[in-house]
């Protein structure tokens, strides 16, 4: 079996692949602002000492599901 990305994978792939309407590279503002958090806030949730709340989980989930991608390594 496969081993599958973990959380901090899958939230960088989500942050290099997902644009903003406007073309632009997703910033932590966005993802902010995207899952309901205060401005600044990404950076602490995403470190790798905390786990991932379920608003960020979802949001990848879901950018995933979107995409076709898969939640194991290749």
């Amino acid at each position: 079996m496969k081993p599958k990305l973990t959380w901090h994978q899958r939230f960088d792939r989500f942050k290099k692949l997902f644009k903003n309407p406007d073309g632009s590279k997703l910033r932590n503002k966005d993802i902010d602002k995207i899952c309901g958090f205060k401005e600044g806030n990404i950076n602490t949730l995403t470190s790798p000492s905390r786990p991932f709340t379920k608003q960020l989980k979802m949001a990848i989930h879901v950018f995933e599901k979107e995409r076709g991608l898969s939640v194991y390594l290749e």
